[in-house]
């Protein structure tokens, strides 16, 4: 083992390397889902460190949420609709529904009038010489 492999520190258990005080990722396993949940789970559930004095004594999950509500309030809109759609759910999208009257032919049509052709005489899209695709 060289020098330099010898002032490189791999902590056991982890995806990372220590080298000259500088942390590294080392080719990280495949994350799953329960274990990003469990992460996630212990983090949120820490107690806040932070410098907002109100929020001293309380975990991560409710600071960060006093810090949303508390955006949400000032007037934050952005914050307010992420609220919302975390308790209602977003919501759901009405579609209107069109009885199709236009055939193909008239929208065809009405592209080519927007373009500046004609659809009254030979340059209409009825009145083209219809190609054979297959060349028959």
């Amino acid at each position: 083992m060289s020098a330099r492999e010898a002032d490189i520190i791999y902590p056991e258990g982890t995806n990372i390397a220590i080298s000259n005080g500088n942390v590294m990722p080392m080719n990280p396993k495949q994350v799953s889902p329960s274990s990003i949940l469990n992460a996630l789970k212990k983090a949120i559930t820490q107690p806040y460190e932070g410098d907002i004095v109100e929020l001293q004594g309380k975990s991560c999950l409710e600071a960060a949420a006093m810090m949303a509500s508390t955006k949400a309030a000032e007037g934050d809109l952005v914050a307010f609709e992420k609220i919302l759609n975390r308790i209602m759910g977003k919501p759901v999208q009405q579609v209107a529904s069109l009885q199709m009257t236009t055939t193909l032919q008239d929208v065809l049509n009405n592209i080519i009038k927007e373009e500046g052709g004609q659809t009254e005489d030979n340059d209409s899209v009825n009145d083209q010489e219809e190609v054979d695709p297959f060349g028959d």
